[in-house]
């Protein structure tokens, strides 16, 4: 209900009344599974109807015990050509992160209405979200419908929804600067039994909980909005062109960066080869993602060179009774509202990124007539008169001139008749 609070005194979000019904609908969504953190992610637009969505973090891996509708036969996978020592081309599919990792790291529960049934969406693979991003298409609200765009989606738009909320939930997830600490990655194991006992946003960052325990100099919604953008941060890794938020490579044995030349070479060349080939491998091959935490004034601009973000306050008076809104100016729609002690993460919109409108240009204009008109002066009433006279004179004659000669071949007809 706090949610609902904020999103009315901001203005925008979602109403009041509709925080409630999907409260209701969360708390028997709640009593059915076995899960540590449910919150409501947002809400997409749909032609025909639209998607409410929750997004829940559970330890083990929930059963999919929804009708699986995807012919996974169909499903084109986002592939990496990669070359052996016997020059053998070889697709390698780029595997997707496991369970409660990365893009999926948290599970989401998709419906029509908050009084209808839930339905699970299943974990997401990076052919998914390769494809997302070559397309634009509207959701129309049916999750067993075909993708209509081009280039055709492999999938289903079941699929097109859980890859644009992934590419969403990477981009738009914000904390206040401090919330959040990174954890030493050495520790392996340690890290491991605190992935849900801490609620980890990330297996590499945990709760700070020294956030904002100083009474005497707290965090204020002034501090929080800004305009330099250093007070809010990054809370999940991005997704990298793969797909996924970690890079994966190939095997060793089947990665190759180029093709030797030359015929046989001797052994010890040969090693020297392979020691090089995987150092340019790992040089220039290795995609290396945006460090956790990272402020979102660092992000880059858009193409009309605005800021990826908005930000500022609800009440332009009575600042103790305000709160700090962050928008998304990437994926408009998705918002951040709260301030040091509460805020969340939300998103309403129609689940498409911003693109800059490049409009067709027009035709050059044609070109004028060059040829020179002389204007003359128009005839007055006599001339007219005088001109009309004429033609009816020259009418006249060559009527006549008509008759003679038609009463000349008569006469010589009657002639010839008579002498016969």
């Amino acid at each position: 209900m706090e949610m609902a609070y904020f999103c009315s005194t901001a203005g925008y979000g979602i109403h009041t009344t509709e925080m409630i019904l999907i409260g209701s609908a969360m708390k028997r969504l709640n009593s059915e599974i076995n899960c540590i953190e449910m919150k409501f992610w947002g809400k997409i637009f749909g032609l025909h109807c639209d998607y409410y969505i929750i997004q829940v973090q559970h330890e083990k891996e929930m059963k999919f015990d929804e009708i699986d509708i995807i012919n996974r036969s169909k499903h084109s996978n986002y592939r990496i050509e990669a070359k052996t020592n016997q020059d053998q081309n070889v697709q390698l599919e780029v595997p997707s992160e496991p369970h409660g990792i990365g893009t999926n790291q948290y599970t989401y529960f998709v419906t029509n209405s908050p009084g209808l049934a839930w339905t699970k969406l299943s974990d997401v693979k990076p052919s998914m979200i390769d494809h997302a991003r070559k397309i634009r298409c509207l959701f129309t609200g049916c999750l067993s419908t075909k993708v209509e765009d081009f280039p055709p989606y492999p999938g289903l738009e079941r699929d097109y929804l859980r890859a644009q909320i992934a590419r969403i939930t990477a981009t738009t997830h914000i904390s206040p600067a401090g919330f959040y600490i990174l954890t030493d990655n050495n520790d392996e194991e340690e890290a491991e039994e605190m992935t849900f006992n801490n609620e980890r946003k990330d297996p590499n960052i945990i709760l700070n909980p020294e956030f904002n325990n100083d009474p005497t100099n707290p965090i204020t919604v002034e501090q929080l909005a800004d305009k330099d953008l250093q007070e809010w941060v990054h809370s999940l890794p991005e997704i990298l062109s793969q797909g996924r938020t970690r890079f994966w490579r190939p095997p060793s044995t089947l990665a190759t960066h180029f093709s030797k030349e030359g015929g046989e070479e001797e052994e010890e060349e040969e090693e020297e080869g392979n020691d090089d080939n995987e150092e340019t491998l790992d040089r220039n091959s290795v995609e290396i993602p945006a460090p956790l935490l990272q402020p979102i004034g660092d992000d880059k601009n858009l193409h009309t060179s605005q800021i990826s973000w908005s930000i500022g306050l609800t009440m332009s008076i009575m600042h103790e009774y305000s709160l700090c809104y962050v928008r998304s100016n990437v994926w408009p729609g998705a918002f951040t509202l709260g301030h040091a002690g509460n805020f969340f993460n939300l998103y309403v919109g129609w689940g498409q990124k911003y693109e800059q409108f490049s409009p067709s240009q027009t035709s050059l204009p044609k070109v004028e007539f060059a040829k020179e008109f002389i204007e003359k002066n128009d005839p007055t009433v006599e001339v007219e008169n005088a001109i009309e006279q004429a033609q009816r004179e020259t009418a006249s004659e060559s009527m006549s001139d008509e008759y003679m000669s038609a009463d000349d071949d008569s006469g010589e007809e009657m002639l010839t008749g008579e002498d016969d």
